[in-house]
């Protein structure tokens, strides 16, 4: 059995385990609920696994097809990366709500596999178009020139160059990446040594208000390239609906911060408050997590169509090949399926 197959069967059980995992779930969850009188904490971990449990299968079923149907490696390969933003998003949320104490690890571990989707999404496009060097003669051929949107436009000049272009784009997604390790690590060190206060997004003398607008500013800053190499190669990139896809790399991470955003002024205006059992800051955080539960069901469905396996599935060698199979003789089916089990 090759490894291929490996990977393709242990993904087929994972899938059934995660099936298997919410009828369980459901039903002990049910029973924690009844037992607990419906405490408000329990029955938000109880919905947002709910959640959990169904958009997890929907996107371990389209990477399991991607896997089947893994005829364009070098694409493909960022997909099932890309997709699997959905689950490690579900569980990660959903874990945080239930261990409160470790809210900011899982907080930081997520925030670091979004900033490798970004760059992969990225990468993505990069291959498909075929590399920078094709890419150059395709944008030089164009006579590319980039103008800056305001307020970006008042400091920068305008890419002209091809080369430069596609290379202060790659620059504007890695920086993210190592920008939002590096707040990562910053967020524990100084919740460890008590200066972090999550929450104070306008107060300076906190760690959080460092982290926190860094952290968006280099989001933007990457999104924004994103924008701009879409908006360059839009007519080439056609054939492979970037539209979709792109929107759902770009809401997901939208929807993060502008939730915290909105979540901090509810704070504020004491429209989020404690309850007998957590204190405010646990209520915002928690309200956070089961937003994005609830949102990884919708983005689930959306992912599944815009990184759909079908886009990558040369149809007609597909009916070569059954054709092929239909018309061997039954030593030769053995053989085939020998060789393919």
């Amino acid at each position: 059995m090759t490894r291929l197959s490996c990977l393709k069967a242990c993904l087929r059980w994972l899938a059934f385990f995660f099936y298997i995992f919410t009828i369980f779930f459901v039903i002990i969850a049910t029973v924690d609920i009844v037992k607990s009188g419906a405490d408000k904490h329990i029955l938000a971990w109880y919905t947002a696994g709910i959640f959990c449990g169904v958009s997890i299968p929907v996107t371990i079923h389209e990477i399991i097809q991607h896997m089947f149907f893994y005829q364009q490696p070098q694409l493909q390969k960022y997909v099932i990366r890309i997709l699997f933003m959905i689950p490690i998003y579900s569980i990660d949320s959903w874990l945080a709500l239930r261990f409160k104490r470790f809210t900011l690890l899982f907080d930081c571990l997520r925030g670091c596999y979004e900033a490798f989707v970004i760059f992969s999404f990225f990468r993505f496009l990069m291959v498909y178009l075929g590399g920078e060097t094709i890419l150059v003669s395709i944008l030089s051929e164009k006579s590319i020139g980039t103008s800056h949107v305001f307020p970006m436009s008042l400091c920068l000049q305008e890419w002209s160059d091809a080369k430069q272009f596609i290379r202060r784009c790659r620059l504007g997604c890695l920086q993210y990446v190592f920008l939002k390790c590096f707040c990562a690590i910053t967020a524990m060190i100084t919740q460890y040594y008590q200066v972090y206060d999550e929450g104070q997004l306008f107060n300076p003398k906190c760690g959080y208000f460092w982290v926190t607008w860094i952290d968006n500013c280099s989001s933007f800053w990457s999104l924004y390239a994103l924008v701009l190499f879409y908006h360059a190669t839009y007519e080439h990139l056609r054939p492979v609906k970037p539209f979709p896809k792109f929107l759902c790399v770009k809401l997901v991470v939208f929807f993060s911060f502008w939730q915290s955003f909105l979540i901090d002024i509810l704070v504020r205006l004491e429209m989020i408050t404690h309850t007998v059992t957590h204190s405010t800051d646990d209520v915002a955080r928690a309200s956070q997590n089961w937003l994005i539960c609830g949102e990884m069901f919708v983005f689930s469905f959306a992912f599944k169509y815009a990184f759909s396996h079908k886009d990558f599935v040369d149809t007609r060698a597909l009916a070569t090949k059954s054709t092929k199979f239909s018309n061997a003789s039954s030593s030769e089916r053995e053989t085939f399926l020998a060789d393919h089990s």
